[in-house]
C-alpha cells in the first residue's frame, strides 16, 4: 500500500473537520444578535408603558384641577354663606340673589365632585396597571442586559475559537498536496461543505448510498482518489475499515 493517497485523504479529512467546526462557529457567531428580538419586545413594552403613564399623569392632573376648582368654589360659597348669615343683608331681593349664588355654587361643586370621583375611579386601576407594567419592564430590561452580556462573552469565545480552528486548518492544509486541496475545494463548491466522505460499512456516510465493490477495492489498495458514484464526494476509508 502506497503511503500517498490514503494518508493524504486522512490529512484532508482532518482539514475538513476543521472546516466544519469553523463553519459551525461562524454560524453561531452570526446568530448573535445582541438580543435584538428581546430588545424590540422591551422597546414596544416601554412605549406602551410610557403611554399608560402619560394617561395616568393626565388623569391625576385633571383630578388636581377638579379639586382646586372645588376648593375655589367652596371658598366663594363660604363667603356668600357668611354674608347671608351675618345679618347685614336685609333686602329680600339681595338675600334671594345670594341664595341663588349659593345654590349655583353648590351644584357646580357637586358636579365637580362627581367628576373627580369618576376620574379617581379611572385612575385607581390604571395606577395598579402602571405599577405592574413598571415591574415587568424592569424585568425585561434586566433580562435584555443579561442576554447582551452573555452574548458578548459568547462572541469573545467564538472569535477566539474560530482563530484557533483557522490555525489548525492552516497547519492541516500545509500537509495536504495542493492538487488534492484544489480538488477538495472544487467538490465543496459543487456539493456543499462536506467534500470528503468517510466510508462506513461499505456506505458513503454523506449520501448514505452503498459504495461499489470496485471503488472499495481502489480505496483499500490506495490506487487513486475515488469519488462516490452518487454524490461525487471524495471517499475516505478510515484505518481499520
Amino acid at each position: 500500500m502506497r503511503r500517498g493517497v490514503r494518508q493524504d485523504l486522512k490529512l484532508l479529512y482532518k482539514l475538513q473537520l476543521a472546516d466544519l467546526e469553523i463553519a459551525k462557529a461562524q454560524k453561531a457567531l452570526k446568530s448573535l444578535d445582541g438580543g435584538a428580538q428581546l430588545a424590540a419586545q422591551a422597546a414596544q413594552f416601554r412605549k406602551n408603558h410610557e403611554a399608560r403613564e402619560a394617561e395616568l399623569r393626565k388623569l391625576r392632573a385633571e383630578i388636581r384641577d377638579a379639586e382646586l376648582s372645588i376648593q375655589s368654589l367652596e371658598d366663594k360659597r363660604r363667603t356668600y354663606q357668611l354674608r347671608l348669615s351675618s345679618g347685614r343683608t336685609t333686602s329680600h331681593r339681595e338675600q334671594d340673589a345670594i341664595q341663588k349664588e349659593i345654590d349655583m355654587l353648590s351644584r357646580q361643586i357637586g358636579e365637580l365632585e362627581e367628576k373627580a370621583l369618576l376620574l379617581m375611579d379611572a385612575a385607581e386601576p390604571l395606577e395598579a396597571e402602571v405599577n405592574k407594567s413598571k415591574t415587568v419592564l424592569s424585568e425585561l430590561e434586566a433580562k435584555l442586559a443579561e442576554t447582551r452580556a452573555a452574548q458578548a462573552r459568547e462572541h469573545q469565545f467564538l472569535t477566539a475559537r474560530i482563530q484557533e480552528l483557522e490555525n489548525q486548518r492552516a497547519a492541516a492544509a500545509a500537509e495536504v498536496p495542493q492538487d488534492l486541496l484544489r480538488r477538495y475545494d472544487a467538490v465543496r463548491s459543487r456539493v456543499g461543505p462536506i467534500g470528503v466522505s468517510p466510508v462506513q460499512d461499505g456506505v458513503c456516510t454523506a449520501c448514505k448510498m452503498t459504495v461499489s465493490t470496485l471503488a472499495l477495492r481502489h480505496l483499500r489498495e490506495s490506487q487513486d482518489i475515488v469519488e462516490c458514484d452518487n454524490c461525487r464526494r471524495l471517499l475516505y476509508l478510515p484505518e481499520g475499515s
